[in-house]
């Protein structure tokens, strides 16, 4: 197995479009968030879905993609847009690495719950 880490440089040509799992969950987080905030969120997610390759290509690739973010820096608000923006690009697989406590585990799922299934029901 070969591990990579990519420069900025380094995208597969895949532009994420933001569709309406993203817009619906960015006018949520538009109550939390500033605009310069919000609009600094949505674009580093945008960039960093673009260093994964297109689940729509003709042609599959076995490429596994890791992001790693530091405590306290809203990393669950990030991963769950993330999450959301991938939804719309026809991802069908994201794993959660949530940490070795349950306290933490318990907290991300119920975060992960309220900000990406209506209902209790995944949206289409």
């Amino acid at each position: 197995m070969e591990i990579q880490i990519l420069n900025p440089q380094d995208t597969n040509g895949f532009t994420p479009i933001i569709g309406s799992r993203t817009f619906e969950l960015l006018g949520r987080f538009a109550e939390k968030l500033d605009e310069d905030e919000l609009n600094t969120t949505r674009d580093e997610t945008v960039e960093i879905l673009s260093y994964c390759i297109d689940p729509k290509q003709s042609v599959p690739r076995s490429i596994t993609n890791l992001v790693v973010g530091y405590v306290q820096s809203g990393k669950t608000m990030s991963f769950t847009l993330l999450s959301a923006l991938a939804h719309d690009n026809g991802f069908r697989v994201i794993i959660y690495f949530a940490g070795t406590k349950n306290n933490l585990l318990e907290q991300t799922t119920k975060r992960l719950r309220k900000d990406l299934i209506n209902g209790n029901e995944n949206a289409a």
